[in-house]
């Protein structure tokens, strides 16, 4: 009978130990999205709104991959397509208007304005302000972006400019 106490009791021990790293593990991965979270639209209001392209080098896998056709396949290059947009949209910004992480994978949904001052898939400078939506998910690898994918809506940013 006593030996069966202390059983129950181990056992009862080793129950309430093991759910509380689960739940120290659940309380860790909360953690690890709302970082994640936070690197992809600092990212945004980085690299978009204050053209700091030295947050994509810090915080993009020097490898990182933007699979797209024509996608970035290093931070450099990350770079230098954000560059690129810039020259065509003076005064590109991005606004998050929701972001949802789960597993070290973050999707977001953003605004996008700009005037178009350069050309943009065969359309001339218009100097029009447009605005447009995109959807975009990144993989983050310990509170570094690796991989995104995402597109703008093309067919319809070339309708706003030439209407």
């Amino acid at each position: 009978m006593k030996e069966d106490m202390i059983f129950k009791g181990r056992f009862l021990f080793i129950a309430a130990l093991l759910l509380s790293m689960g739940s120290i593990q659940m309380a860790n991965a909360a953690t690890d999205n709302n970082i994640d979270k936070q690197v992809v639209i600092k990212f945004f209001e980085q690299a978009y709104n204050k053209q700091n392209y030295q947050y994509v080098l810090e915080h993009f896998k020097r490898d990182y991959i933007e699979h797209s056709p024509n996608g970035a396949r290093s931070n450099q290059d990350a770079v230098h397509i954000l560059k690129m947009a810039h020259k065509i949209f003076t005064d590109l910004t991005a606004h998050v208007d929701s972001v949802v992480a789960d597993h070290g994978v973050v999707a977001v949904r953003v605004t996008f304005s700009g005037v178009n001052t350069g050309t943009f898939f065969g359309v001339g400078p218009t100097h029009k302000k447009i605005s447009w939506e995109a959807m975009e998910f990144f993989t983050l690898e310990h509170g570094v972006i690796a991989e995104s994918w995402g597109s703008w809506p093309i067919y319809d940013m070339l309708k706003k400019l030439q209407a």
